[in-house]
């Protein structure tokens, strides 16, 4: 591209397409990023743009300011006669790409409304600073970043961009001001990211044949509109989305009922070298796996049991009898709760349990999990979360409400999309060890382009449950005039059943929210399977779909008989794809075949492991993968050992984002050596590096207590 500063910058007409509706939007998008700088100031702090750039057509224009920005975008809106959408006009708008929209946003936000403060601006928010889009004036600015779900520079090398974002070029501790010079590293690492993320955006749209008005918000648009096209092959699934429709109760029910992975250690490991045969294993495709192998509920669910009007009781063995053939939503209230000796997985949330609370409680958690509870709790269940409650405590209850749906397969338009996926996958994934076992390098034309098609197919996959999972009722994120955010909840049951109404009519909507609730349910107990087998006292810990575990030839033993009686049913029940005359089948443990010999870790998130070979992996929340000063986590950890309470982590530390709020104006700053700097500012978004400081378990006083073997459920 050209490069050209903005006040040599004369923009001639772009081209513009015009959909169904009459909405006309250029056909080529504008890609836009600013590098910013702050004073470092904790007790006054401000921040400004130093440098900016966006591409437009063929050139890519920068500069300093963001009165310059303005000035080039204005000559971008006069040329082309751009004007916002509203009710009496589709408006001629064009689209500009940032990647992490929601950052730079907080920047160029009140010097666009100070210039067109006559024209209302819009926004599609998931969260308070977590932008989709923002439209003003004619300008549609996107977010790249929930396009492609990943950093630029992971975005680059998922779909073999030749243009490579600059990593680690820039010293952000740097103070750099909007009349300092720079030098040309600073300017190419500003021009990389734009080109970078233009041509990442080209790849994906020849990809997918998209065009400016196909192309998705976000990344499991993409997934979303190929299960629509499934769906859509087959009339009867319209009226089968509709036939199940959830009702304000049961979609209530459904979202208390809703919960991830699990993600726990063994708590008489925690904190503990565990020096051992260690394997550590995957569940294949996990998720998907459980949409291809597993049950959800098929029809309507319908009340079968309500305390408050039938006078007789129910108990959990009539409910265990009834989750045979159907998928169930509890309402059940638990009155003490106790797990039985020997349990080192809990299964109850802490936080579903306090939710819940009748009055005042105490608990004894294990790093959020319940291991004995005082009180009363309404927890609304699954059948399949009230299996493993039973199994591992005793309590005392009574069930409040209970809804029931026959239980079957999943959808087939959506086991459809799931195999269409996963062949994908399977397939490029075999051609990229191909390639490289022949001989081809990883920049060779055939590795990149395998590689680009096994990301695109493994991001597919994986989304095709954040789809199923996407709440139909949502709240409102919404900025204020004095740029706080705050969030309208929705509450009221007219307000969710007006919601759900306009969910079950829209024809974009085709997507059981149920579906994802059981997704979920049935990984949890896949695992929950799994550890049981493994025996809780060679579990060490767990993380959403993978286990690692002390290995014995028993433990071994009992892994490939399962995995074996699994394979045999998958074949049964043709749960599996062909490729190249190859057969996978879903829902097997594999061993990662990582010879681990050491093992440690303080709580959910926070783990670290040696492997035969003498490398060291670490995986800690809030650490960095890589910090600053070319220091990557496992070399600021050193070594297993030091994975403990009030370990400092520096140069891997996180960050911290704290947002100022302010109106378009201008300061002087001095700088080290006395020298004035003239600066336009307005709010901002400050990034601090942090320090993390890791926190050890509680001790083991606290987790001691008497077991005592009631007489309650078993």
């Amino acid at each position: 591209m050209d490069r050209i500063f903005c006040t040599e910058f004369v923009p001639a007409p772009t081209e513009f397409i015009t959909n169904k509706r009459g909405k006309q939007v250029a056909s080529k998008y504008m890609c836009a990023d600013t590098e910013t700088s702050h004073n470092h100031n904790n007790e006054n702090p401000a921040s400004w743009i130093y440098l900016w750039a966006f591409s437009y057509n063929d050139k890519l224009v920068y500069g300093r300011t963001p009165s310059q920005f303005i000035d080039a975008l204005d000559k971008i809106k006069k040329v082309n006669n751009l004007t916002a959408e509203t009710t009496t006009d589709k408006g001629r708008q064009i689209v500009i790409y940032i990647h992490n929209l929601s950052y730079d946003y907080c920047y160029i936000k009140d010097f666009l409304r100070e210039k067109y403060n006559e024209d209302a601006d819009t926004m599609l928010a998931i969260g308070s600073h977590k932008l989709i889009t923002f439209s003003i004036a004619g300008f549609i600015f996107k977010c790249s970043y929930r396009l492609s779900g990943s950093s630029l520079d992971s975005w680059c090398k998922d779909v073999g961009a030749k243009n490579k974002k600059h990593t680690g070029a820039i010293d952000y501790s740097e103070i750099i001001y909007q009349d300092s010079v720079l030098d040309n590293e600073h300017m190419e690492y500003m021009f990389a990211d734009i080109e970078s993320m233009n041509e990442c955006l080209e790849i994906v749209m020849e990809e997918y044949h998209d065009n400016i008005f196909t192309i998705p918000y976000t990344a499991t648009g993409y997934v979303r509109r190929e299960a629509r096209r499934n769906f859509n092959k087959d009339k009867s699934n319209r009226k089968h989305f509709r036939n199940t429709k959830l009702s304000s109760e049961t979609y209530m029910m459904c979202r208390d009922a809703f919960s991830g992975g699990i993600t726990h250690g063994n708590r008489n490991f925690a904190g503990i070298k565990v020096e051992d045969i260690i394997r550590h294993r995957d569940f294949r495709s996990h998720y998907p796996s459980q949409q291809r192998c597993y049950t959800a509920p098929t029809t309507k669910f319908s009340k079968y049991y309500d305390a408050e009007f039938d006078k007789n009781t129910i108990t959990i063995d009539e409910l265990i009898k009834l989750a045979n053939k159907y998928c169930l939503l509890i309402d059940i209230m638990f009155d003490g709760m106790e797990v039985k000796k020997g349990v080192t997985l809990p299964y109850a949330q802490d936080y579903k349990i306090y939710a819940g609370r009748c009055g005042k409680i105490d608990r004894i958690s294990d790093n959020g999990r319940i291991l004995k509870l005082s009180g009363k709790s309404i927890v609304t269940l699954t059948e399949i979360d009230l299996k493993w409650i039973c199994k591992q405590y005793n309590f005392n209850y009574t069930v409040l409400k209970v809804y029931s749906s026959k239980k079957g397969e999943f959808p087939k338009y959506l086991q459809d999309t799931v195999d269409d996926y996963f062949i994908k996958k399977t397939k490029y994934k075999k051609e990229e060890k191909t390639f490289i076992k022949n001989g081809h390098s990883e920049e060779s034309e055939e590795v990149v382009e395998a590689h680009r098609k096994l990301m695109l197919s493994k991001a597919g996959l994986n989304g095709i449950y954040g789809m199923s999972a996407t709440d139909p009722v949502r709240d409102s994120f919404i900025e204020n005039s004095d740029g706080e955010w705050s969030i309208e909840k929705v509450k009221e049951e007219k307000d969710i059943t007006n919601a759900l109404e306009d969910y079950y009519d829209s024809w974009n909507s085709f997507m059981e929210y149920q579906l994802g609730v059981w997704t979920t349910a049935n990984a949890r107990n896949e695992l929950m399977e799994f550890v049981e087998l493994i025996g809780y006292d060679n579990f060490i810990y767990a993380d959403t779909d993978s286990i690692f575990y002390i290995s014995t030839a028993d433990v071994e033993k009992r892994i490939t008989e399962r995995n074996a009686l699994l394979l045999k049913i998958s074949n049964f029940k043709k749960q599996y794809i062909e490729t190249d005359g190859e057969r996978v089948n879903y829902n097997q443990f594999d061993d990662e075949n990582e010879d681990i010999i050491q093992f440690k870790f303080l709580h959910a998130k926070c783990y670290a492991y040696v492997t035969a070979d003498n490398e060291l992996h670490a995986v800690i929340a809030g650490v960095r993968k890589k910090g600053r000063n070319n220091i990557n986590r496992t070399s600021e950890l050193g070594s297993i050992d030091e994975l403990a309470d009030k370990k400092v982590f520096k140069e891997c530390g996180g960050t911290q984002i704290k947002y100022v709020n302010s109106v378009p104006h201008s300061e002087i700053f001095i700088d080290k050596d006395g020298k004035e700097h003239f600066t336009e500012l307005a709010s901002s978004a400050i990034i601090y590096n942090v320090e993390k400081t890791l926190h050890g378990i509680l001790s083991k006083d606290e987790f001691m207590f008497e077991w005592e073997e009631q007489n309650l459920c078993q």
